[in-house]
């Protein structure tokens, strides 16, 4: 059998009478004969169903060598299994031993094979378990990150109702505070929600019916924190007629509302509108807004402000408003 390295360019010969193999087809052969006949578990790692022919010629003569030694090698006589009997039945013993052992080597190989497969399937699995422990970790912190992360979104999104991240500007001595609700601001000297839900609300009044029940001119200033976006039916000349009358002349309104650049201002469905900051431009006559379209938008209320700030508070916009007289 010739098993010389066939080159990268030869090519079998299609015409080789039947039951003749072709160099490719002996290799084949031989690498599948080597893999069943070679001992169960070899010296340099797990059999392999392939091989380059010069290492096959190699392996051959290697098993080759095993195989004269096995042969050679005599049978152990004290085993019980050929002791027994008389000389013809130990010799059919014998016979039936060596010629059986060929086959047993394959039932080993398979033993073996199978020995290793399950071997190698633990270490997988072991190998799994840790990346699974690692991820399981690793998730844990990502967790824990979002968890802290979401908590300082919230905290910056949903501010409490003080407005104590800017000072408030001189107020005055009468200072109304518009849905004052659960936290009423240490500023205020009279209290308003829409209905008497503890002793610190001053005033219960609905603020979409008109007029609200305060005088004209009768206070200094008016806080309305988080308020007239909730207010369906009030547009937005209707409120500011409404505070500029019960304002003094020179009297501040000072307003926290919803940003239009923040995704959370549109979470709550009770916001019916959002602001920019230059919303209340169109009535101060000192802003090019006023001029080019406030001064004819609202000519008929002629109720005017003047923008004292606006400015971002928390995720919201920040509005001080002094009523022009």
């Amino acid at each position: 059998m010739n098993l010389e390295p066939r080159r990268e360019d030869a090519v079998e010969d299609p015409n080789a009478p039947q039951g003749v193999l072709t160099t490719s087809a002996a290799t084949e052969a031989l690498a599948r004969e080597l893999y069943w006949a070679a001992s169960p578990i070899p010296e340099h790692g797990t059999a392999q169903l392939a091989g380059d022919p010069a290492d096959l010629v190699r392996r051959w003569s290697e098993l080759e060598a095993t195989l004269r030694r096995d042969s050679s090698v005599h049978l152990p006589q004290d085993e019980p299994f050929f002791r027994g009997g008389g000389s013809l039945k130990r010799w059919i013993k014998r016979t039936m031993f060596r010629a059986l052992r060929p086959l047993t080597r394959r039932y080993d190989r398979i033993d073996a094979d199978l020995a290793l497969l399950g071997i190698e399937t633990s270490r997988e699995l072991a190998l799994a378990r840790q990346d699974n422990v690692a991820l399981t970790m690793q998730l844990q912190e990502m967790r824990s990150v979002l968890q802290e992360f979401g908590s300082t979104l919230e905290a910056r999104v949903s501010p409490p109702s003080l407005m104590t991240q800017q000072e408030l500007p001189p107020l005055g001595d009468v200072v109304l505070e518009l849905g004052a609700g659960a936290n009423p601001h240490p500023r205020a000297t009279i209290h308003h929600d829409r209905i008497v839900h503890s002793d610190r609300i001053d005033v219960a009044h609905d603020l979409t019916s008109f007029p609200w029940p305060w005088a004209d001119a009768s206070v200094d200033a008016v806080i309305a924190i988080d308020v007239f976006e909730h207010l369906k039916d009030v547009d937005v000349q209707t409120w500011l007629d409404e505070c500029w009358r019960i304002l003094v002349p020179g009297g501040l309104l000072v307003m926290r509302l919803p940003a239009w650049t923040n995704p959370v201002s549109y979470r709550d469905p009770t916001h019916h509108r959002v602001f920019h900051e230059e919303s209340f431009s169109y009535w101060d006559p000192d802003h090019d807004l006023y001029e080019l379209f406030g001064r004819y938008y609202f000519l008929e209320s002629d109720r005017w402000w003047k923008v004292r700030r606006a400015f971002r508070e928390f995720e919201d916009l920040r509005f001080d408003l002094e009523k022009r007289a």
